[in-house]
């Protein structure tokens, strides 16, 4: 074959894809790699990009790093930003909003509890942390009425220690992670939302320069277009894109924890309602007018620059009608040709069908009385036979049923003694099919006039069809028996063989029915009685079932109960556990996966007000076709238990004497801290302190003595040091002190020096004023020790260095 002939084949059948190299373009991302840009690890992963032409890089934030400076110097193409773009667009940046990904903005202020019930006044004159682009979050605390004087704004350092530690009342942070992450480290908080004031913003956009959207408009369509594809298969395969993830860009969060986030997700962008990056202008308008409320925008700009328009496609209007008029004629050719042949068959078919319309119709019918449970046998049976004499006038049916103790009689026969003799003489042939002799006989009338009797025809005139109900023999024998005058013909056949059959279903439905009752009144009095609660709820979270023993241990009714909604039936905290592990449920089962086995201790509202804790166990309620429809649980009260174990696990880690901290809580905090100071580069200071005359009290005074002044010492030490800062005692009079973050090594001394002049002052004693003093050592991380023991050992050989020469100058 010619080389040049075959060049030009490979080019023409090669994808136009693979000939050209693809174009890079790169998307800045607002934070640090994680599922909250789980659509771009799709696109990535699915080769959505690929598939456009595309070879993206995507680059995570850096601390200080603005995403809209790195767009409009063109050394990224694309960018993720808060609603905050609105306020740059209103400064004239050149800045061009593609998609809403986030329809519901996931910023929100977390906080410390202060007071029983959450409060946001209680941040007036507090520290408060916002991250840059977080104008929704002072918004809506000037709507609460908390004005920019009213708290000290602090730049955001994206993280949560300094919220842990005390250093600031408040920080901003993502609803989707970060109180998944306190949750999980059992810190406690409050969660404030803008929603609650009306502020309902979107979140991490996806944007662009006008400038690139001018210049590249396809470039620009394409990365759209396949970005938000990739968005649409994150939400329904989160589990493959986070392994993904976890394979291309690693982070220290858990594959658990990025479930967590990404169920917690699925209310935000609502993908399940709206397609990924839906823009609603109204809503913009919105935004827009809230911040010119709080003075963040002189006036409501022209959102025409602003908002994302698709891109106008090439008029081929002339071609299509051409197409679509040619096309119209072939199908008119064909269809003309089809009708032709199909009304020949029409015809033969439209008798037919009528007769079986008529039929189905009946049978329809029938079908709906056998359905119906409010009716007693008898009328089911009767109203059943009516129809099928209805639809054949000609017919007279009579239903045979034996077994007199279980199924009731339904219609005695109404003839004449000589008729009846003569019915026992032409249906005796039936006795053998049944159990036990003498029929329960059930004779229909003809609809409007009586039906002739027995005795009126003579013997051999009248044509009689039998058929036997074809169910379980043994529980429902019996028989369709059908007289008339003229013979049966193969479609009477076919007609009564499908009543027998329907008759004897339904008679066996209505027996199936009342063992079903008393099942179901045998299963509700055992759980009626049961001292634990045993519930049921549905998939959307509806409790179906509550068994009375709720009463006990909520205070609620079951029927109180039963109007409640899982979010109503558990705390925040414990509701959003359960959704959790209903999402992870639904899905694993969705995958053809068992229900996961699911133990718990849930906080629920006790009706005097405060709160109860029961361990929860779980499992799957499936119907008769194996669909999974529900949850069934049973919660035992674990409200003493929790009290106990609370009461232990705190005398566990604290001084008996003096309520402080012992040795084991001590040094679990210090590894904690040096973990913290060794990745941010910190420094900490550990003081090892021992008290100075303390023998001679305990001597001269006795243990009770020293025991006071022990825990007054205690009390001394923990009102001179920070609440970041821990004190505790290692036994005897020896007392040890944690500074977890130190601006400066001078902070040790000065430290060191509040506590030996408040140990120096007199104690005032019940048997009597004593005055000490204290022997203090001190280690500095990193200078003086990398580990634990190493910084303890350094201290205390400084301690006692420091105590041989007190009493050496004696």
């Amino acid at each position: 074959m010619n080389s040049r002939w075959f060049w030009t084949l490979l080019l023409l059948c090669w994808p136009a894809e693979l000939l050209f190299a693809a174009e890079k373009v790169r998307l800045q991302l607002k934070w640090q790699h994680g599922f909250q840009f789980a659509g771009y690890y799709a696109a990535e992963q699915q080769g959505y990009y690929e598939q456009a032409g595309l070879k993206v890089e995507l680059v995570a934030a850096t601390p200080g790093l603005k995403v809209l400076d790195e767009v409009i110097a063109g050394r990224a193409q694309f960018g993720v930003g808060t609603s905050s773009l609105l306020l740059d667009y209103a400064k004239g940046q050149d800045v061009r909003l593609l998609a809403n990904v986030f329809q519901h903005s996931a910023l929100v202020l977390l906080a410390r509890p202060t007071a029983a019930e959450p409060d946001i006044q209680a941040l007036r004159g507090q520290k408060v942390m916002l991250e840059s682009g977080a104008e929704e979050l002072q918004a809506y605390l000037s709507r609460e009425g908390l004005t920019a004087q009213d708290y000290q704004l602090i730049a955001h350092r994206t993280s949560l220690p300094d919220l842990i530690n005390g250093q600031v009342a408040a920080i901003s942070a993502y609803s989707s992670n970060e109180p998944l992450i306190l949750q999980q480290a059992g810190v406690a908080f409050y969660q404030f939302t803008p929603r609650s004031a009306g502020i309902d913003f979107y979140g991490d956009n996806l944007f662009t320069s006008n400038k690139l959207w001018q210049k590249k408009p396809e470039l620009v369509e394409k990365f759209r277009a396949a970005s938000l594809r990739g968005w649409s298969y994150a939400m329904q395969h989160p589990a493959e894109v986070i392994e993904y993830m976890q394979q291309r860009y690693p982070t220290d969060t858990s594959r658990a924890m990025l479930l967590a986030e990404a169920a917690a997700m699925q209310s935000l962008l609502q993908t399940d309602l709206i397609e990924p990056g839906y823009i609603n202008q109204e809503r913009w308008q919105h935004i827009a007018s809230v911040y010119q409320q709080q003075g963040l925008l002189s006036a409501v700009p022209d959102l025409a620059g602003f908002l994302y328009q698709a891109s106008m496609p090439i008029d081929l209007t002339w071609v299509l009608i051409a197409l679509l008029v040619l096309l119209g004629l072939l199908l008119a050719l064909a269809l003309l040709a089809y009708i032709t042949q199909v009304n020949r068959r029409l015809h033969q078919l439209l008798a037919q069908k009528r007769q079986q319309q008529s039929w189905q119709h009946v049978r329809s019918q029938i079908l709906q009385q056998l359905l119906r449970d409010e009716t007693a046998p008898n009328e089911l049976m009767t109203t059943v036979l009516q129809l099928l004499q209805q639809f054949r006038p000609s017919y007279h049916p009579i239903l045979l049923l034996d077994r007199h103790k279980e199924l009731p009689q339904i219609v005695h026969v109404d003839l004449t003694a000589a008729g009846w003799a003569d019915m026992q003489h032409r249906i005796a042939v039936f006795g053998d099919d049944c159990d036990t002799p003498g029929l329960n006989v059930l004779r229909i009338p003809q609809l409007g006039n009586p039906s002739p009797a027995f005795s009126d025809a003579a013997v051999g005139q009248l044509q009689f069809c039998a058929f036997p109900l074809q169910g379980d023999c043994g529980q429902i024998p019996g028989v369709l028996l059908v007289w008339q005058a003229q013979s049966f013909q193969t479609q009477d056949y076919d007609v009564l063989s499908d009543v027998g059959s329907m008759v004897a279903i339904g008679l066996e439905r209505q027996r199936n029915r009342e063992a079903l009752k008393q099942s179901e009144a045998r299963h509700r009095l055992l759980t009626d009685h049961a001292s634990d609660v045993i519930w049921t709820m549905d998939l959307v979270g509806n409790i179906t079932y509550i068994s009375p023993s709720v009463q006990r241990q909520r205070g609620f009714t079951a029927e109180e109960v039963m109007q409640q909604h899982v979010s109503e039936a558990l705390t925040a905290d414990s509701a959003q556990l359960v959704w959790n592990q209903m999402l992870q449920a639904t899905a694993l089962v969705a995958a053809g996966k068992p229900y996961p086995e699911f133990v718990a201790d849930l906080e629920q509202p006790h009706k005097n007000g405060g709160t109860v804790w029961s361990e929860v166990k779980t499992a799957g309620i499936y119907n008769e076709a194996g669909e999974f429809i529900g949850v069934v649980g049973v919660a035992r009260d674990l409200t003493e238990r929790r009290k106990t174990e609370q009461q232990m696990r705190y005398m566990a880690q604290h001084d008996s004497l003096t309520g402080l901290p012992n040795r084991a809580l001590f040094m679990d905090r210090l590894h904690q801290a040096l973990t913290y100071c060794s990745r941010h580069q910190r420094q900490l200071a550990v003081l090892l302190l021992d008290l100075n005359k303390f023998k001679p009290v305990n001597d001269e005074y006795g243990h009770a003595a020293g025991d006071e002044l022990l825990k007054a010492t205690g009390e001394s030490l923990r009102k001179l040091l920070r609440a970041s800062d821990t004190v505790a005692r290692l036994g005897g009079d020896e007392f040890v002190v944690l500074l977890p973050q130190l601006e400066s090594p001078l902070e040790v001394g000065r430290v060191a020096e509040k506590i030996t002049a408040a140990l120096s002052q007199p104690f005032a004693l019940s048997m009597a004023t004593v005055q000490i003093g204290c022997s203090i050592g001190q280690a500095l991380f990193p200078d003086d020790g990398s580990d634990a023991d190493q910084l303890i050992r350094i201290a205390d050989e400084q301690m006692y260095q420091q105590k041989q020469l007190r009493q050496q100058s004696r």
